[in-house]
């Protein structure tokens, strides 16, 4: 039999221990199921409150290097077209209308250090960049699509090896395990005017297709009889060996793969609609000439899509650009995920993502919590700000 000392013992600690429950820190439970066998994390409206997670940071600029001086156009740099850092901070560009050189080395400092790269069309040369990464191993691969190859250099610029493709691809990232992430472009010929498609594929070691990842097909401008001005979406990423990919089609979502094509999570999130602005309808209108036939066919078939475009720090958070703006700044805000997919913050930043050739030029790098911005000037020029970021 159980004393009346021991009854009151026990009622005494399990009183305590609920008083204690109750009064720390509550950690949010995650709104998350599975759908055929994938995790799907839903976000919504607010982010979650995550015990002991970071949920927004403060930027510092840091340093700016400025494109624009004589001496930096005495380099051979005309327009940079791409922004990549190596794991010491080193600063790269690729310069596609270069006199000699396609890339152009600068240290974590902004001094200059080294340009390589040559433009041709022997081993090593490059005739048409479009796209350049710094693996993880910290090899620079550039893509010449014109050559249907790639090019691999050390961070020295030393020439290390090309490997040539059985295929037309306008992106090549070599993964960790030997795969490779590839863009490939392909004409959908149907009607009067083909239309050209892009397919985000895993490719093997071989260059044999393992999967699709994700697609975009634009509208058959020349052909259609109405030509719809909201923006297209989609991007993808590479990042703590995750494969990212969003695409206008499906919302609000972002698909991760890992380094063998299989599909392990969908983050989802709740988002309000942002019409579209009369200065975007302005400034779309205005690529077309007033006398262009294309122009009487345009037409504005909703709200803007849910987001533009994302980027991912090396521990795997994900800041999505979406086009709300700040009431105050008028800043373009951020959704900040962390690297389970969880929506743990907003944050308004006065940071562009450039959306052409659907993601393969870099403006953006965030590493080691410094943010990399490439941006154009209000004469033309370009400039790289480098901000530390202070979590919170």
């Amino acid at each position: 039999m159980i004393s009346k000392n021991r009854i009151f013992s026990i009622s005494l600690f399990l009183s305590i221990a609920v008083i204690c429950v109750s009064c720390s820190p509550t950690q949010e439970k995650i709104d998350r199921y599975r759908e055929d066998g994938v995790e799907v994390v839903i976000n919504h409206l607010e982010p979650y409150k995550i015990e002991g997670e970071s949920k927004s940071f403060e930027i510092i600029e840091d340093s700016r290097l400025d494109l624009e001086p004589k001496e930096i156009a005495e380099l051979g740099i005309s327009d940079v077209e791409s922004l990549e850092v190596d794991s010491d901070g080193n600063i790269y560009f690729l310069v596609r209308k270069a006199s000699d050189s396609i890339i152009f080395k600068f240290d974590s400092y902004g001094k200059y250090v080294a340009s390589f790269g040559k433009r041709g069309q022997g081993p090593g040369e490059i005739t048409n960049p479009t796209f350049f990464c710094i693996c993880k191993s910290d090899e620079i691969v550039i893509t010449d699509f014109a050559k249907m190859k790639f090019v691999i250099f050390s961070t020295e610029g030393e020439f290390l090896k090309e490997i040539s493709l059985p295929l037309r691809l306008r992106a090549v990232f070599p993964l960790e395990n030997g795969n490779y992430i590839g863009l490939k472009q392909s004409i959908d010929r149907k009607g009067f005017e083909p239309s050209l498609q892009s397919f985000l594929c895993l490719y093997s070691s071989e260059f044999t297709e393992i999967k699709e990842l994700d697609r975009q097909r634009p509208s058959d401008y020349m052909t259609a009889d109405k030509m719809d001005g909201i923006p297209l979406m989609f991007h993808w990423e590479f990042s703590n060996g995750k494969i990212y990919t969003g695409s206008r089609k499906r919302g609000y979502e972002i698909l991760v793969y890992d380094l063998n094509g299989t599909l392990v999570k969908k983050i989802r999130k709740n988002y309000k609609s942002v019409e579209v602005s009369d200065e975007y309808k302005r400034n779309f209108l205005s690529l077309f000439p007033e006398n262009e036939p294309l122009r009487k066919k345009i037409f504005f078939s909703g709200d803007m899509p849910p987001y533009c475009e994302f980027f991912i720090d090396e521990v795997g958070r994900i800041f999505v650009m979406t086009y709300e703006k700040d009431e105050s700044s008028g800043e373009y805000m951020y959704d900040i995920f962390n690297h389970e997919g969880i929506f743990i913050g907003r944050k308004s930043l006065d940071i562009l993502l450039r959306g052409e050739a659907w993601g393969v030029f870099n403006y953006v790098v965030a590493k080691k919590d410094r943010l990399y911005h490439l941006r154009t000037k209000e004469n033309g020029y370009k400039e790289l700000v480098v901000y530390r970021m202070k979590w919170e």
